[in-house]
């Protein structure tokens, strides 16, 4: 997913420097905040659920998320 909670409840990108861990938006679980290089230099940035956490969460199966994206100032 591209957008998780961060620990004020906030909604957060996924990008390079963002919080190693954060909530998924639907079921409150954590998420760790991984990359994958489709080339080299170019790093795609997501939200993934940890290992074994709430495998019934729709979200894990989804890149979209219910929430919007609040800018940050």
């Amino acid at each position: 997913m591209k957008i998780a909670l961060d620990a004020t409840g906030l909604p957060i990108t996924a990008a390079a420097g963002g919080p190693a861990r954060a909530r998924c938006p639907d079921c409150k679980a954590v998420v760790i905040l991984r990359s994958r290089n489709r080339r080299p230099g170019d790093a795609v940035y997501f939200w993934r659920h940890q290992d074994h956490v709430n495998t019934d969460c729709p979200a894990r199966f989804s890149t979209g998320a219910k929430i919007t994206t609040i800018e940050r100032v």
